[in-house]
């Protein structure tokens, strides 16, 4: 796995692997800005400028972007496409952030911080629905649809998460709903919105397995990263119960006693963080963190090798590079 670089230079990194579908990007944010306008009045639009103003990567618009045009579209094609993908996730990010009672999202307070529950449910509900209500007509129902699925796949994820104790297998049913579906979605509606039927299979493909490997990394943040250039305080799974990759795959290689010894910790991590921070210690040093780094970077070279049957051209190029990119993530 390649070694960590710093946040400037990796959202510097990543800007540069957009530059095929700039414009368009340029586009797509203009419209996010427009989507809910003041006039609507109460609560809707200014939680919905807190959550877009805090920034992000908008790395499923790009991914919708750049899919369009590795499928041999115009990417101007997808701007709705990839406006709609982006909406859907940050209505996710809102939902949750109730579910996970977060306090900060992107170094800024939650919306649920700061609105309550109440309100960041039905404005992120408000955002689904706005999303399909004003972009029906130019998204199509084929798009709808994969975009509808992406949507069910998430919800279902939520639901169905096993805390305390999950399986390998269950911990990658968990993240292809909750994160790889949406991504495999953006990828899907950009061939779509190319009219290339024959490349949405290798696209979707590529997307799922990126997502997979994003969200691997995203609990190896969790785990180990830096709650400065996260945005967001580290250790959260372990307190709310959570076990991730690297937690599982070191119980599964434990000898009796250092199960135990880890078990002990994780039973405690929910209300003692020094319990939280030696068993993301112990985890390491049992092989959990350099386990799930490896499985990350064989999911990002399955998904760069999942675009082997699309034309060449400068944004297969980026999304192949893209691959090895979500490997470095520092937030």
């Amino acid at each position: 796995m390649p070694s960590p670089v710093s946040p400037a230079t990796h959202d510097q990194a990543l800007s540069i692997l957009a530059e095929p579908v700039a414009s368009a990007l340029v586009e797509v944010e203009r419209r996010l800005e427009n989507l809910i306008p003041e006039q609507i009045g109460g609560l809707v639009p200014v939680i919905y400028r807190h959550v877009l103003q805090a920034g992000g990567k908008r790395l499923r618009p790009i991914l919708a972007l750049l899919s369009c045009s590795a499928a041999g579209g115009d990417q101007s094609a997808a701007v709705d496409l990839a406006v709609a993908v982006e909406v859907l996730h940050l209505s996710s990010l809102i939902h949750d952030d109730v579910i996970d009672q977060a306090t900060e999202r992107r170094g800024r307070p939650s919306v649920r911080q700061r609105w309550g529950n109440r309100a960041s449910i039905l404005v992120g509900d408000f955002l689904v629905a706005e999303v399909f209500r004003r972009l029906a007509d130019d998204l199509g129902r084929q798009s709808l649809t994969v975009l509808a699925q992406s949507v069910v796949d998430m919800c279902q994820a939520e639901l169905t998460e096993t805390e305390n104790g999950p399986t390998e297998d269950e911990y990658f049913c968990n993240i292809r709903g909750k994160t790889a579906a949406l991504m495999a979605s953006a990828c899907e509606i950009g061939a779509i919105a190319a009219g290339n039927d024959s490349a949405t299979r290798s696209l979707h493909q590529y997307g799922e397995k990126l997502g997979l490997a994003f969200q691997i990394v995203d609990d190896l943040l969790d785990l180990y990263g830096d709650p400065g250039a996260l945005g967001k305080p580290v250790l959260q799974d372990l307190r709310e119960g959570h076990w991730t990759l690297p937690v599982i795959q070191a119980l599964s290689e434990a000898d009796a006693g250092q199960r135990a010894a880890l078990l002990e910790l994780l039973r405690a991590a929910p209300h003692d963080d020094e319990a939280a921070r030696a068993a993301a210690e112990l985890t390491a040093e049992l092989g959990g963190r350099a386990y799930a780094r490896e499985y990350a970077a064989r999911l990002a070279n399955e998904a760069a090798e999942a675009l082997g049957q699309l034309a060449p051209s400068p944004a297969v190029e980026s999304l192949r590079s893209l691959a090895a990119y979500v490997l470095t993530r520092h937030h």
